[in-house]
């Protein structure tokens, strides 16, 4: 299956949870938790570009936590702490 199609999958159903949250039908809560089961159900199946979708659905901070629920960060994205979380830190002596 090619990850074109899994991408289209994903951002549709992606971009209706996003409505129904926004619409208030589903709480982010729920939001998240359908679309951390979807990623995880396309990752079983190979999907080797859900970087693409994260990138697409970056100013979604709950479908940004299904991805990262699911081991899938941008590149460079930095935590609370300001800190580079791709990057290691030395502990401070």
């Amino acid at each position: 299956m090619g990850n074109d199609f899994v991408n289209d999958v994903f951002n549709g159903v992606a971009r209706r949870v996003n409505a129904y949250v926004e619409h208030s039908v589903f709480t982010t809560t729920v939001g998240q938790a359908i679309l951390t089961e979807l990623i995880e159900q396309l990752q079983d199946i190979d999907w080797d570009t859900e970087y693409e979708s994260l990138e697409e659905f970056k100013d979604v901070p709950y479908i940004v936590q299904a991805f990262a629920d699911c081991e899938v960060a941008l590149e460079n994205e930095e935590d609370e702490t300001g800190k580079d979380p791709n990057e290691e830190y030395e502990e401070e002596k």
